[in-house]
């Protein structure tokens, strides 16, 4: 009966050390294992150390942007009535007439205008215009997806200021004047990068909100008055009708040049008979 319950303990206690092998495990293993541990631990923040820029935001559906841009030419058949109609269509589509070039040419007189106008209605703006065009020599109109580029723009600006926030709080906390200076450097680089990126941003947002035109109209020279002449031009046709004159006046010459011979040759006969009489009558006194 001894026998039996010693074996029985031995048994237990085979057992034991068989089903929880890691208890067996020397002291230094799991110094170890502790230690490690404790490195893998994220160490607690700086109280002195700037907070982290914020984290981006969740994909969000952007609204598309795009750069309408259009250019017509177009002839009419009165320059200046033209011009009076697209002030009032000017007007009735709240149009910004931004830059005029008008210039008289030998053979026309034209002018270039740019108009900008909201997006939506540039088609309508286009299309009353076309109204009152005699020809209309081209229309172009194209537009430009810009959203990934502007998306681009304010996610940088977004960052930027984030690092400005961030010197800000390392200037707080500096001591030393030459850590000052530097963060004082550093601050003022991405102080003039920040303004370079909104002004860009500016830019873009003026384009998307408003369409540009570029129209150029145009009257041919033989519809204009002749008070759009210059001195200039009025002066070299003064010398161009004479010559043509001249040269008309001996062509004409040449066309008669018969009758000029036969009057040249009676004249002559006349002319010495008459000196003649004038001779017998000079003798006939001096008798």
């Amino acid at each position: 009966m001894l026998l039996l319950l010693t074996i029985s303990v031995l048994l237990g206690m085979c057992s034991n050390q068989v089903s929880n092998p890691e208890s067996s495990s020397a002291s230094p293993d799991g110094d170890m294992n502790v230690k490690e541990i404790s490195l893998a631990e994220p160490s607690p923040l700086d109280p002195n150390t700037p907070p982290p820029p914020p984290p981006p935001k969740a994909n969000t559906r952007v609204e598309q942007k795009l750069i309408r841009t259009a250019d017509m030419s177009i002839e009419v058949d009165d320059y200046n009535d033209t011009r009076k109609e697209l002030n009032t269509i000017f007007r009735k589509f709240s149009a910004q007439l931004s830059q005029e070039r008008e210039q008289s040419l030998d053979y026309r007189i034209e002018n270039q205008l740019v108009i900008r106008v909201k997006p939506v209605l540039l088609d309508s703006l286009i299309e009353a215009i076309g109204l009152i065009a005699s020809d209309i020599d081209h229309k172009n109109i194209t537009s430009e997806d810009v959203t990934r580029q502007y998306v681009d723009l304010e996610s940088r600006l977004a960052s930027k200021r984030a690092v400005i926030a961030q010197y800000q709080e390392l200037l707080k906390s500096a001591k030393k004047i030459s850590d000052i200076l530097d963060i004082n450097e550093k601050l003022n680089a991405v102080i003039e990068e920040i303004e370079s990126v909104e002004a860009q941003l500016r830019t873009l947002r003026d384009q998307v909100q408003l369409s540009t035109l570029t129209l150029t109209i145009y009257e041919n020279f033989d519809n204009i008055a002749a008070r759009h002449e210059g001195f200039g031009s009025r002066l070299g046709n003064a010398f161009s009708g004479g010559w043509q004159g001249l040269l008309s006046l001996f062509v004409g010459l040449i066309y008669i040049w018969p009758l000029l011979l036969s009057a040249s040759i009676l004249l002559f006969f006349l002319l010495r008979a008459n000196r003649k009489r004038i001779k017998v009558k000079v003798d006939e006194t001096g008798r």
